[in-house]
């Protein structure tokens, strides 16, 4: 978009770029000819697969609506979405309690009488155990909150990147549309600038100017002559950004200069401008901190900082199990952890001896009669500074992020202030194009009134028509910058239902953040 020296809201240069650079941009757009000629060559010879994908390559739009219906796809916006879709997940994946886990533990023991081997003792025991968790603890309840205020701030990114990219589009396609339409205007002014050189050169051949007056001519033919060279490859620059912005297949022209003519021609970027509602000034500034996407982020950083500096409570109590344990060595058991919310329970079968065991002695004989029951609890206490440190960082955090927040809805006021001062200004220039183009329209009455009584100068009524094709484009141009005024308010102040409702059911749809 910067590789043209011309803006939408400012005038446009014209013969501004001298023969060196006319003559390297000339080659360039050869080369992009030969290059696509070659291109073609290749595109016959390439596999079917290849071919059907390219066939769902959409097309160059023609309509503004089309172009700004692919812009929920430009690279911002796909950017912004996968970092959506990232946050959503990671915030489902923060308030997942666990999977349920299984687990065993074999054990097989052999033993016998030192010095002799030859009849071993074997036992065979086991446990089986599955945890079941039951919910999230302090901790992991603060990482919640913080991968939900993520995911709130990546939704606002999303929304604002749409919009952003709605007056990027915009912007492109309405400089592809102005930059050929110019094309007739020079076309005009170099025509007009012809007439007058050769009528000036026929005054010279009978004496009647001198050579300077000539000379002057004929640089003004030249510089008409070279503005419309100009023109018509900022056309196909203009062209080629909306090609790219789109999305669309670079076509492959048959010569070079031919993109032009070799592509469709573009309607009119104003046809749903009577659409755009512009709320008022004071509305929009007064819901300013409850609905804008760069508010929303910001208060979810604050969010993020202040779960970080709240103070996590530690249970005292971090466990506590009950268990059993009868004849032959077989029992289970049922805990619960605080710390780490799951119950875990645990079976352990009689054991499978084989063998006659050497270290067995009466008591334990005994004990294996015996049946228990056991309770148990685990406390736990931490001491030291180790958490109040942390607490006093993430607290000075949070500190910056409230500051930036405050000053954020200053920048904010500030921002969409100019842009609202940017549309009274485009209307301004709007209505003094207005007022030059009916100074236009008289000189141009009053020229053609002279061309019939056979009083104008030679090229006089062809130089007035010229003008008057000048004035009615930069019109056309003022109502365009006007426009994309109106769309940067909207953007600002981050106002997407006023947009068409075509454009707010296409962009701002579930998949793309939705309205707030």
């Amino acid at each position: 978009m910067n590789n043209r020296d011309r803006t939408l809201g400012g005038d446009r240069a014209h013969g501004g770029a001298g023969p060196i650079g006319l003559a390297i941009a000339t080659l360039a757009l050869a080369a992009l000819g030969l290059a696509g000629a070659g291109a073609s060559r290749a595109y016959a010879e390439e596999p079917a697969a290849l071919l059907s994908s390219r066939a769902n390559t959409p097309e160059i739009p023609t309509t503004v609506l089309e172009a700004l219906d692919s812009a929920g796809d430009s690279p911002g916006v796909l950017e912004a979405r996968a970092a959506y879709d990232k946050a959503r997940v990671e915030a489902a994946a923060a308030g997942y309690r666990g999977d349920v886990s299984f687990s065993a533990r074999p054990s097989w023991e052999t033993s016998w009488v030192w010095g002799d081997a030859q009849d071993p003792y074997h036992e065979v025991t086991g446990t089986l155990e599955t945890t079941v968790p039951t919910g999230l603890n302090d901790a992991d309840h603060t990482r919640l909150r913080q991968a939900l205020s993520r995911s709130a701030a990546a939704e606002a990114e999303l929304r604002e990147a749409v919009l952003e990219a709605v007056v990027t589009t915009y912007s492109v396609y309405a400089e592809a549309y102005l930059a050929r339409a110019e094309l007739a205007v020079l076309e005009d002014e170099a025509e007009a600038a012809r007439l007058r050189s050769d009528a000036i050169e026929g005054r010279y051949a009978r004496g009647e100017v001198s050579l300077l007056e000539v000379l002057s001519e004929r640089e003004e033919l030249r510089n008409a002559e070279q503005a419309l060279d100009t023109g018509v490859m900022n056309a196909e620059l203009a062209l080629l950004d909306l090609i790219i912005e789109s999305g669309a297949e670079i076509p492959s022209p048959s010569r070079p200069g031919a993109l032009l003519d070799e592509s469709p021609q573009l309607r009119s970027p104003l046809e749903f401008v009577s659409e755009l509602k512009l709320p008022e000034h004071d509305t929009v500034l007064a819901r300013i901190d409850h609905s804008h996407p760069r508010i929303v982020r910001q208060q979810a950083l604050l969010e993020v900082a202040e779960a970080e500096s709240s103070p996590r409570r530690e249970p005292l109590l971090s466990s506590v199990s009950i268990g059993y344990s009868g004849q032959d060595g077989h029992g289970g058991a049922v805990s619960y952890s605080f710390r780490a919310p799951a119950v875990t329970l645990s079976y352990t079968p009689p054991r499978f001896e084989l063998g006659s065991d050497p270290g067995a002695s009466d008591s334990r004989r005994d004990r294996d009669d015996y049946e228990t029951v056991s309770l148990s609890a685990v406390f736990s206490v931490s001491l030291g500074r180790e958490r109040e440190y942390a607490a006093e960082t993430a607290l000075a955090a949070a500190s910056i992020e409230e500051r930036r927040l405050a000053a954020l809805h200053h920048t904010l006021v500030s921002e969409i202030t100019a842009a609202e001062r940017a549309v009274s200004n485009a209307e301004s220039r709007h209505q003094l194009a207005l007022q030059e183009l009916e100074r236009s329209e008289a000189a141009y009455a009053a020229a053609a009134a002279r061309s019939t009584l056979g009083t104008a100068q030679p090229g006089e009524p062809e130089s007035a028509a010229a003008a008057l094709s000048r004035s009615r484009f930069a019109v056309t141009e003022r109502e365009v910058s006007l426009a994309l005024e109106k769309l940067r308010y909207l953007a600002a102040a981050h106002l997407p239902q006023s947009l068409p409702q075509r454009l707010q059911n296409t962009l701002f749809n579930e998949h793309n953040g939705g309205f707030r």
